[in-house]
């Protein structure tokens, strides 16, 4: 598949730097956090990140959201509170509301994150089959453990799995152009309020120096929601709701949706 190619600069440094890696120079995506207020540029791919919604959709300005002009709409995870039927039936149901008020959204791509079907899932019918079928009727990409393509562009996606003990990140494909976890890697925006500890997955941690995908979305850590830069990868929490204010999911001035763009590889020339 077509490589993603350059865009511009992105968001904030970081105190530390992963190792570096050799990538082509024309590699790289931009930042425009919160919300981009330009249209995006010709030959780009714009993306909207959301995550950690936990059943408060109603109060999603989807106007903004259309005026953001995204072709691709993710979700980290964590749309639900307790895992339940009910829940996953009226996430789907923004979905389809999603996709009819913004016109340029070509497709959403959704995993899940710890509340929204595991240990926390209190239905029966609160597992990944039920939620496969609800978001592939509600026109989205469910992605447990692939990856998605779109235009060139390779998304890869983790659904939550268990506990710490037992989540891997082992199989990341080395063309991941955005990786789309819910967990944060170790020491890149994943404190907590009171900690200073990391709290990321140091697992992931290692996959990602290993891979250098142009982004990676997740959430989880709302209190660390943001974007910064680390040897040639974007980094983006997406988490729109934190324990300190309430849930900041109106695309406004106050929203963690972060937007970014990824430019698309020239078509080869014939002959």
């Amino acid at each position: 598949g077509a490589a993603a190619a350059a865009a511009a600069a992105a968001a904030a440094a970081a105190s530390r730097a992963m190792p570096r890696r050799v990538r082509k120079p024309s590699q790289h995506a931009t930042a425009a956090a919160p919300v981009a207020i330009q249209p995006p540029a010709e030959g780009t791919l714009r993306f909207v990140l959301l995550s950690d919604t936990h059943s408060d959709h109603d109060v999603i300005d989807l106007g903004a959201l259309a005026a953001a002009a995204p072709h691709v709409l993710l979700h980290a995870g964590d749309f639900t509170d307790c895992g339940t039927h009910e829940e996953h039936v009226a996430f789907a149901a923004f979905l389809a509301r999603a996709r009819a008020a913004v016109p340029t959204l070509r497709e959403v791509v959704v995993i899940t994150g710890n509340h929204d079907a595991g240990r926390r899932g209190t239905d029966p019918s609160s597992n990944h089959a039920s939620i496969w079928e609800l978001l592939n009727e509600a026109g989205a990409v469910y992605l447990q453990n692939g990856t998605h393509t779109v235009d060139g562009v390779n998304i890869h996606g983790r659904s939550w799995k268990g506990e710490a003990r037992g989540r891997t990140y082992a199989g990341v494909p080395a063309n991941t152009h955005v990786l789309l976890t819910h967990e944060p890697p170790r020491g890149i925006l994943d404190q907590k309020v009171g900690s200073v500890k990391p709290c990321g997955s140091s697992a992931l941690q290692a996959v990602v120096e290993e891979v250098r995908p142009l982004v990676h979305c997740f959430g989880h850590m709302h209190e660390s929601a943001g974007s910064l830069r680390r040897s040639g990868t974007l980094f983006i929490n997406g988490a729109c709701a934190d324990r300190a204010h309430p849930p900041r999911v109106g695309l406004g001035e106050r929203t963690a949706a972060a937007c970014f763009d990824v430019r698309l590889a020239a078509p080869a020339a014939d002959g």
